[in-house]
């Protein structure tokens, strides 16, 4: 088990489902609102406990929810439960940047906060990795801090207390460029 699995098992019991309307979090769901097909597979990378994932299956799009902790998607699979969700969302244990998902298997996929964890050349394989697993005129979304951000110190300093390595940003310029390379628009 790695150490990120480790670290979402301990906090999955206090992890919250549901986030209020002022909190970052809702900017990223009206993103995901904003841009999901109506049917089709969509992937929640770092899905947790399913927050997103959920939210997005009511509407009835088939979400696979992806999270190396267990015990989060442990808490997932209840929160599925209780909303009358349960076929609609897909539990996979497996984390970045290595998903075992073939090319062209989704309409969206989405990740948020979850590459922060990754160092630099791991951001970039996951994020080739994700753009591989989309369909013709798939969506993807995701957030990529800048290296020098004060959300990164902050975060680097709060994940290191923790006993992981940090979060990391990546260069504007490198990243639009890493995109467009990959045939994706901004």
């Amino acid at each position: 088990m790695s150490d990120l699995a480790r670290h979402f098992d301990a906090e999955a019991a206090q992890y919250p489902t549901h986030i209020g309307s002022g909190h970052t979090q809702n900017r990223k769901w009206e993103l995901i609102d904003l841009h999901a097909p109506t049917d089709g597979r969509a992937a929640d990378i770092g899905a947790a406990s399913g927050r997103h994932a959920v939210k997005l299956a009511a509407r009835a799009t088939h979400v696979v929810a992806v999270d190396p902790s267990e015990k989060m998607l442990g808490k997932l699979v209840g929160h599925a439960r209780k909303n009358e969700l349960a076929g609609i969302v897909q539990p996979c244990a497996a984390a970045l940047p290595d998903l075992p998902f073939s090319n062209d298997s989704f309409d969206l996929v989405y990740c948020f906060s979850t590459l922060l964890l990754l160092s630099p050349p791991a951001q970039i394989e996951a994020l080739k990795n994700m753009s591989r697993m989309l369909r013709p005129g798939g969506i993807l979304i995701v957030d990529i801090a800048g290296a020098q951000s004060l959300a990164i110190c902050y975060w680097r300093r709060h994940y290191r207390r923790q006993g992981l390595s940090g979060v990391f940003g990546q260069k504007r310029t490198h990243i639009i460029r890493l995109l467009q390379e990959m045939g994706l628009e901004m």
